[in-house]
């Protein structure tokens, strides 16, 4: 053919390629005369020239600076068929003559392999073949840095698993993928040929591959590629596939080290999978996001994990967030710090419900699972209709700690949020804030297998709670141990304004007084708010059904010299339990009331104890009397 020899000026050569690379592109240009080719056909097809030869391909994507180089380029042609560094000669297309090579300046671009990303043509050879040249050989040595690979804006739509895995047989560290944010969009596409599973990363059996960064890209499944479609977030449930999956961590030997930085992850039936049969430490999310996926975190390994998140934000997950697989049995830890996740049942979106909604689904563990913590710390939780926040069956020795989070659900008919049914195992909810703005109801249940010294627990501390939590607590099979301290909540009595609720204590339950000869402890009740009342209305706190109410007891400092009398009675100020003398409040009251053991059954209405105080004489003590310090509690059991 004729050879196509263009003189470009620098405008009319950025005007036809229009594409990265353009810096070497440049730098051609002002040094002169430089052939420019439509594609690598139209190159590969001109005579071998001379060591050092120029020239420019102008295929759309695939563009850039080329320069013949003589000499032996078989392993380089053989691993890189689709030509997107390397490309032969016609007349030696096996490159043992000489190869025209790519100009890299940076980083490389998957489009060089023809990838089109317009969502429709098969992308999948062209990162197959980008991924095998970020791990080739002349590029970087073993255990070394690999390159890194550019994902261009677009949607890529990938028909086969595993192509973000180690295909190279050996050991390969600290490769990195990235791209444009969500205008990057690696697609599986469920429709595929086959019935198998379709993951991003897979690596099976191989060796596999440490160290590896994900920045700025969206990886997607179902249905439909787009992130949402028209009819908005009604009807999302149905676009997911079972066969579009996320990365499935699971090579021999250790695999650990991957970083996922402002990635997306969007339709995945499964997000990401610890499994395999070895460590997999060091797994780390920041500032990523999980739209309308049902399964986010699926921990199967039966050595070691190590998980964390930071700033998560997950909308309408569907099924589990962090569930426990049937091998998951060793040693790891989990961690989530900050962000919000939202789950959601799907039958309330459009689609046929599938499993239960859970945050921590933790009832499919190996019998020797265990020592491995999880924590949330500054999290909001939103659980939708009857999604509930954790289900604990399986495993030992772990803990499950919620510290500084935000609960909010917002079911209309009563459900169990939370269910420890395991031994040795505790769940802490730590100075957090649980609202049921649905008013449906929440139910806690503690139902362990074995009695005393090998229950699990439910520890509340420092929470602000719904009012009726004690009463929705559930003992079942042998109990457990409810622990409370310094517990916030609210009620609102027919008429009147919400009062401070205030508990300390633990509950057991009575069948651990027949399994293992152990008795219900006496708990403390504290009623203090900080500062003594200064109206007849003061602080309540109310009592578990069936407490046997033992003593209560006041004790006020300070204040001023207005007349005062502190009074702990029923909430109706019936029945008074202990009342101090008149005096001045600056004087010092103290009140006790000797040992009661009054039995408290009924509706909570006639459970509640009132700490209130007047002038003594019945009327409302003078303003200011808030002033004095005051402490109080009742012991009952």
């Amino acid at each position: 053919m004729a050879e196509t020899v263009m003189t470009l000026t620098r405008r009319d050569a950025f005007a036809r390629i229009a594409v990265a690379s353009l810096v070497p592109v440049d730098a051609a240009l002002r040094a002169g005369r430089v052939a420019v080719w439509q594609d690598d056909v139209e190159l590969a097809a001109v005579p071998p020239p001379t060591e050092g030869t120029q020239a420019i391909l102008a295929a759309p994507g695939r563009a850039g600076l080329f320069v013949y180089r003589t000499g032996d380029h078989r392993a380089q042609i053989a691993a890189d068929p689709r030509r997107g560094l390397s490309i032969a000669p016609h007349t030696a297309p096996d490159g043992a003559a000489g190869a025209w090579c790519r100009v890299v300046d940076g980083d490389l671009n998957l489009q060089w392999w023809g990838a089109a990303g317009d969502g429709v043509a098969d992308d999948s050879d062209a990162l197959a073949a980008a991924m095998a040249m970020v791990a080739f050989g002349p590029f970087t040595e073993r255990f070394e840095a690999q390159r890194a690979l550019y994902i261009p804006p677009g949607t890529y739509r990938l028909t086969r698993s595993g192509l973000l895995s180690n295909h190279v047989g050996e050991q390969r560290l600290s490769y990195r993928l990235y791209g444009a944010g969500e205008g990057s969009v690696l697609w599986l596409d469920p429709a595929a040929p086959g019935s198998d599973e379709l993951w991003f990363y897979d690596n099976g059996t191989i060796p596999r591959g440490s160290g590896h960064s994900y920045a700025n890209l969206c990886f997607a499944g179902g249905r439909d590629w787009r992130a949402l479609p028209p009819s908005g977030r009604q009807g999302l449930y149905p676009n997911l596939s079972p066969r579009a999956c996320g990365f499935r961590f699971s090579g021999p030997y250790y695999e650990s080290g991957h970083v996922f930085t402002d990635c997306s992850f969007r339709y995945l039936w499964q997000s990401i999978h610890l499994a395999g049969s070895n460590n997999v430490d060091s797994i780390r999310f920041l500032a990523c996001d999980w739209q309308a996926c049902r399964g986010h975190f699926l921990l199967d390994n039966p050595q070691s994990f190590c998980v964390s998140l930071i700033d998560p934000y997950v909308s309408l997950g569907f099924g589990t967030f962090l569930e426990w697989g049937p091998g998951a049995q060793g040693a790891g830890a989990f961690s989530c710090y900050g962000g919000q996740i939202v789950m959601a049942e799907a039958a309330e979106n459009g689609g046929a419900k599938s499993g239960d909604s859970l945050v921590v689904d933790a009832r499919r563990g190996a019998p020797n699972s265990g020592n491995a913590p999880v924590l949330f710390s500054g999290t909001r939780f939103e659980l939708y209709a009857s999604s509930r926040l954790f289900d604990i069956a399986a495993g030992a020795g772990t803990l499950f700690t919620f510290r500084d989070c935000a609960i909010l659900t917002t079911n209309t008919k009563p459900k169990i949020i939370g269910r420890l049914a395991t031994n040795y195992c505790t769940v802490s909810i730590q100075d957090c804030s649980i609202y049921d703005q649905g008013l449906g109801g929440l139910d806690w249940v503690i139902s362990c297998a074995l009695g005393y010294g090998m229950e699990g627990k439910l520890a509340v501390l420092g929470s602000i709670m719904p009012a009726d939590f004690l009463e929705r607590v559930r003992f079942e099979n042998k109990g457990g141990w409810l622990h409370v301290a310094g517990m916030r909540g609210a009620f609102a009595p027919a008429g009147g304004a919400p009062h401070i609720v205030l508990y300390d204590g633990d509950r057991f339950a009575d069948g651990f007084a027949q399994h293992a000869g152990r008795t219900i402890a006496v708990k403390a009740a504290r009623i203090d708010r900080g500062l003594a009342p200064d109206d007849r209305d003061g602080v309540v706190t109310q009592l578990p059904p069936g407490a046997r109410l033992k003593s209560v007891m006041v004790r006020i400092t300070g204040g001023s010299d207005a007349p005062y009398r502190v009074i702990v009675s029923d909430a109706d100020r019936h029945r008074v339990f202990a009342r101090s003398t008149p005096a001045p409040q600056n004087v010092g009251h103290f009140a006790e009331s000797g040992t009661l053991l009054l039995r408290f059954d009924g509706p909570p209405e006639t459970r509640r104890i009132r700490l209130w105080a007047d002038d003594g004489k019945g009327g409302a003590p003078r303003r200011g009397s808030t002033d004095a310090v005051i402490e109080a509690w009742c012991e009952y059991y």
